[in-house]
């Protein structure tokens, strides 16, 4: 499946309203911390993924965009122009503290060996950890970048240690931090 075809039934589910009705009952994302910060960063996600989507839908393909704690990061293998119109939409984004990128080469990944890649490493991940609600991974051509937000530096080095493991996977780059 597509990141395109994925990033739209996303965006779709955000603005139909189901999204905000699925967080239960009379629970409004200030009623909770922790809560309010995960809506906060599925709307900056919305926001980031729907322009790029706008200013070009194959283009947006290829970058995945992820958010924690207002952190975005940018990981992808699209050309130098979308990725500079990528990140200058990031960077004015309400919401948005910091953007970080981290871009491969046009032409690194293979998205089926890619997409096998992620769901192995998704399912490492629940074995070491398992709720990693808050904790993406993004394979480009066997090249994996993990990142997200985990209780402390142990759990991280777990973590990091479990992706170098999993077959298939020829560099891990990790922006996880403790929070």
């Amino acid at each position: 499946m597509s990141r395109l075809f994925i990033s739209l039934v996303a965006v779709l589910f955000l603005l139909s309203g189901f999204g905000c009705s699925s967080l239960g009952g009379n629970i409004r994302p200030s009623d909770d911390p922790a809560l309010e910060a995960r809506y906060d960063d599925a709307g900056v996600k919305t926001a980031i993924t729907t322009s790029l989507l706008k200013q070009s839908p194959s283009s947006a393909n290829d970058v995945g965009v992820y958010c924690f704690n207002g952190q975005v990061y940018l990981v992808g293998e699209a050309g130098k122009g979308f990725r500079e119109f990528a990140v200058e939409t990031a960077r004015t984004t309400k919401g948005v503290v910091h953007v970080t990128t981290h871009w491969f080469q046009p032409g690194t990944g293979s998205s089926l060996d890619d997409i096998t890649l992620e769901s192995s490493l998704n399912a490492k991940l629940r074995e070491a950890a398992g709720e990693v609600s808050r904790v993406a991974v993004e394979a480009v051509g066997g090249h994996v970048v993990v990142m997200g937000v985990l209780k402390d530096s142990q759990e991280i080095s777990r973590i990091e240690k479990a992706l170098k493991d999993v077959s298939g996977v020829k560099s891990v780059t990790s922006y996880l931090v403790a929070g």
